[in-house]
């Protein structure tokens, strides 16, 4: 109902807001008196040229769209290299790259490849998992135990970081 969609509809007014007129809101009034000085901000950007070109490109793009949903189109068949397409003539992505991953070394690369021997994001979930595995073992549920392992967690980070 409306009493869902009022804050959040204000919220989005005042995100709007602060966002195009951000300095003449929120820093002169807010910022600049307890700077004691005026703030000035060094560049070119200006957020309601920013917003007026955003729209102007949203415009473009919505009236291309239209002429084009407006104006007759033909349609054709492929007519590739002077003949009409066969069924033998086409050629799937997965067949044109299985002969570059059936080249020499590539086919080596490819297969490690394949058991995500490269893939950062499985090495480092093992990786993660293999870590947390070790402490949930030493971990065994003893609340001075954890309160040990929570000071010596501590006691790492400073001696990592005051080195």
């Amino acid at each position: 109902g409306v009493s869902m969609v009022a804050p959040a509809a204000a919220l989005a007014a005042a995100c709007v807001a602060l966002g195009l007129f951000a300095v003449p809101l929120a820093v002169r009034p807010l910022i600049g008196p307890a700077v004691g000085t005026a703030v000035v901000f060094p560049g070119f950007w200006d957020p309601t040229v920013a917003t007026a070109l955003l729209i102007v490109g949203i415009l473009l793009g919505l009236s291309v769209c239209l002429i084009g949903r407006l104006l007759p189109m033909r349609e054709s068949a492929p007519f590739i290299g002077g003949e009409e397409e066969a069924p033998q003539m086409t050629l799937s992505g997965v067949d044109f790259y299985r002969t570059i991953t059936e080249m020499g070394i590539l086919r080596g690369i490819y297969r490690l490849a394949g058991r995500k021997w490269f893939d950062l994001y499985d090495l480092g979930r093992d990786a993660v998992l293999a870590v947390s595995g070790a402490l949930q073992r030493a971990h065994g549920g003893v609340l001075p135990v954890y309160i040990g392992w929570c000071l010596a967690g501590f006691l790492a980070v400073c001696y990592f970081l005051m080195r």
